[in-house]
């Protein structure tokens, strides 16, 4: 494929395009260069508090669903009555 004129004229232009940076950039950078990261190391107790704030998180999250569940004794009682069936069909046919 054919580059295009003004392709072929940018490209040579930023070719020959030259970046002179001022004194005071190449002492900003010197210094941030010479300069050491300091690294902050995480104490013991920094990891204690995420094991506890997570216990914690746990045992709430599994204490919330059973709090409000009520216990209802079973009634397990049988009854042996009689059912009027005529009874029944009266209400069936009121419905």
């Amino acid at each position: 494929m054919k580059t295009n004129k003004l392709e072929d004229h940018i490209k040579k232009t930023l070719n020959s395009r030259t970046i002179a940076p001022t004194a005071s950039a190449w002492e900003r950078l010197s210094v941030q260069l010479d300069a050491q990261v300091i690294s902050k190391k995480r104490g013991l107790f920094f990891y204690l508090g995420v094991a506890a704030s997570i216990l914690v998180l746990l045992s709430v999250a599994f204490h919330l669903p059973f709090k409000n569940q009520v216990r209802i004794p079973a009634n397990n009682e049988v009854v042996n009555q009689q059912i009027d069936t005529a009874i029944l069909h009266k209400k069936n046919r009121k419905i």
